[in-house]
């Protein structure tokens, strides 16, 4: 039987797993910053939820008392309070890394697959129809008492690995596959002020 938490800001959180070096607790929130962007688009290509529904994972340190500790708390407060400034900056940190992709991606492609999943685009806004927020992890690293979160999303041209953001309160840290969003040692390599990411 699941575990119930009630920690807000929170949504209500079932413990996943515990042991030794922590546990991990499992939720559903939504962004609304992000689902307002959606109903602004054309329909979404990835997925037809569009909503700013997310799968949420809290990796919590084993001290915690299963828990999220203050500095996860303190990531999702300041997520939630200034949630447009971020999707815009996450937006923008993917649109500065799409051409490459694109064009990688491209060359695959027949060309009406390419138009149609990789299209040429001029600006941020024009990725919501190709992006979908799937899953947010709010690590358990932290910098100047706030957690790190990642967050990933399905996108049209690569199913099978999607694309990750790591971010710092409203700074974008990493951008990569949607495991950059997960992988801890970005989080701790940032938080030592490596230029590693």
């Amino acid at each position: 039987m699941s575990t119930l938490i009630k920690c807000p800001p929170f949504p209500e959180l079932t413990l996943s797993s515990w042991n030794d070096n922590g546990g991990e607790l499992r939720g559903e929130g939504v962004l609304h910053a992000w689902a307002a962007l959606q109903t602004k688009t054309p329909p979404n290509l990835v997925d037809d939820q569009g909503d700013g529904t997310f799968y949420l994972t809290i990796n919590t340190p084993a001290d915690s008392n299963k828990a999220p500790s203050s500095e996860q708390i303190a990531a999702y407060e300041y997520l939630l309070k200034h949630d447009t400034v971020i999707v815009s900056a996450i937006l923008k940190s993917i649109f500065d890394e799409y051409e490459w992709m694109r064009e990688d991606f491209a060359e695959c492609l027949s060309t009406d697959d390419a138009a149609r999943l990789v299209p040429i685009i001029t600006a941020p806004p024009e990725l919501l129809p190709l992006i979908s927020l799937g899953t947010m992890t709010i690590h358990r690293v932290h910098n100047e008492n706030v957690a790190y979160i990642g967050m990933s999303f399905g996108c049209t041209w690569d199913e099978e690995h999607g694309i990750g953001v790591l971010i710092h309160r409203s700074r974008i840290v990493s951008v990569g596959g949607c495991d950059t969003s997960f992988m801890e040692w970005i989080p701790k390599s940032d938080a030592r002020g490596d230029n590693a990411t």
